[in-house]
Formats: structure tokens, sequence, C-alpha cells
């Protein structure tokens, strides 16, 4: 699976920001450190064309989970959106499926309170 590394870094306020862009077929994004992180939001915008998503979070960054989002739903998604996680883990990162169009190209963007460090 190809490795998506997140290009932007922001920090404003108390709150960071990262992208994924351009998350194809079998696409996983770099992990994400976020120790110190809460009140984290995933958005999710693009061409989905069949595409589905999840975010997967990790305490160890070797065993990876898929979170939920309220009110304990998986964060999975097949359409655009935004959705508040529940878990705190230490690294997050979203994973394509490989059965979407190649067509589909997605944007993942994070936002959390706290910092990564």
């Amino acid at each position: 699976m190809e490795e998506i590394k997140f290009e932007k870094f922001k920090l404003e306020n108390g709150t960071f920001w990262a992208w994924w862009p351009n998350i194809k077929p079998g696409s996983i994004g770099k992990e994400l450190a976020i120790l110190f992180a809460a009140d984290i939001t995933i958005q999710v915008t693009g061409t989905f064309d069949g595409a589905s998503l999840s975010i997967e979070g990790s305490n160890d960054s070797e065993n990876w989970f898929q979170l939920n989002t309220y009110p304990e739903k998986p964060a999975f998604f097949i359409t655009a959106g935004l959705r508040k996680i529940i878990e705190s883990p230490v690294y997050i990162r979203p994973v394509m499926a490989m059965s979407a169009s190649k067509e589909s190209n997605l944007l993942v963007v994070i936002s959390c309170k706290g910092s990564t460090s």
C-alpha cells in the first residue's frame, strides 16, 4: 500500500491541523503523532466514486484499530463529512480500501486541540 505523507501542519491558538492530500485506493496516510491532542475532528472531502475511508488509531504505531465517532459509530466515510473522534490515540492515520475506483481521490483534514509533542 502506498503511504501518503501529511503535507501541512499549523498551530494557532492551541489548535493544530494536518492534511493528507490525494488519498487514493489502497493508500495509507503516514501516521501522525497526536500524543497531547484532544477534541479530534476529521473532515473528508473529494471524489469518492465508490471509495470507503476509515480512520485508524494506535498507541504503539504497530497495532492499528478503527476509531469511532460520536455517538459510538465507526469512523468510516463513504461520502464527504465531518466527524468528531471519541478515542484519543497516540497516533492516527486515514486508510482507503483497495476496492475503490481509480478515480477516487480524497483530502483528509484533522483538527485537534493541544500539541504534537
